[in-house]
């Protein structure tokens, strides 16, 4: 689902220089999920008597605040006329999963408010694969770790073992942990890496990003903090993804009939009105070599409707995925 804020600018007597600056910020409150993921920002310099679109993803059955404010080197008033689109195409389900056991997924799209180009496309774009603790200590902080009332601070080590076949970028994070800061129920959480020489090549916290590895060995050393070590004792096993992206995308086809996505028909495109409910079989071909070992995961994005909202970098809250 999308919306379209569309920004008419009108002259009017008051108009002074060439042009304005315009700052708009649209914000939806979703349960659970933090503003910084749910609003959009935008700059616009437009010259009088003319219109300006950004496009957005929206959640349904959500209010969507927008404000606009003209910047403070823009002189003087400015007539501006704000409207928005809502359009969407909503599956049943978020994510589609692929397998040699069962090579073909199938979901259902409902179109809506307005009319809207279904056209569903899609791709494989990274593989990720676990590893588990190699150790694992909990150890009490020191004389800083202390709060007033004598209570003390635990930390959690874990280390893993893990190797980079070859040069090029790896996202190391532990995902339980991930995409949490201040309302997280434990203190901190910090991940270093440490390469055969014991020489620290990365470090990162709740939001991990891509990171150049050289080919070799490397430690991974998970720091976790509480003063409740039943709490750290839980964590003692868990597992460390590590994502490659991928030499090549694979492509994820849509097509409009489960002997279509066998066979490799035409991909699905289709113009429908509001409120229609369509079936998609999704598929990869058959013959696609992937450079995976046992037990990783091909994971992708898949999006149904065109415009395709772009992402929100680090602070984005995901979307439709393929796996």
């Amino acid at each position: 689902t999308w919306a379209e804020l569309v920004l008419k600018f009108n002259p009017t007597s008051t108009n002074t220089g060439p042009n304005r600056l315009f700052f708009i910020h649209c914000l939806q409150n979703l349960p659970h999920i933090p503003f910084s993921k749910t609003e959009g920002k935008f700059v616009m310099r437009c010259t009088m008597a003319e219109s300006k679109k950004e496009t957005m993803r929206v959640e349904g059955n959500g209010t969507l605040e927008v404000t606009i404010a003209q910047f403070w080197s823009s002189l003087g008033s400015t007539d501006v006329e704000a409207e928005v689109y809502f359009f969407g195409v909503v599956p049943e389900t978020s994510s589609l999963f692929l397998s040699t056991v069962s090579p073909v997924a199938t979901t259902h799209v409902q179109s809506g408010p307005g009319p809207v180009l279904v056209k569903p496309s899609g791709a494989l774009k990274t593989c990720r694969s676990t590893v588990r603790p190699a150790s694992s200590a909990i150890r009490p902080g020191g004389e800083r770790d202390l709060y007033m009332d004598q209570k003390r601070v635990y930390e959690l080590i874990l280390d893993y073992n893990f190797k980079a076949e070859e040069d090029g970028n790896l996202t190391l994070q532990a995902w339980l942990l991930n995409d949490r800061l201040y309302e997280s129920i434990f203190e901190s959480q910090l991940l270093q890496v440490y390469d055969s020489n014991k020489k620290l090549v990365a470090a990162m916290d709740a939001w991990p990003t891509p990171t150049k590895f050289k080919k070799g060995d490397y430690v991974a050393r998970l720091q976790v903090r509480h003063d409740d070590v039943a709490l750290l004792e839980r964590l003692k096993h868990l597992p460390l993804g590590i994502d490659k992206p991928l030499a090549r995308e694979i492509p994820v086809k849509a097509y409009g009939s489960y002997s279509q996505a066998l066979t490799g028909g035409a991909d699905f495109v289709q113009s429908q009105p509001g409120g229609v409910r369509t079936a998609l079989f999704f598929a990869v071909p058959f013959d696609e070599k992937v450079d995976a070992k046992p037990g990783d995961v091909l994971l992708g994005t898949v999006s149904y409707g065109e415009p395709v909202p772009k992402a929100a970098g680090k602070h984005s809250r995901g979307g439709f995925t393929v796996q």
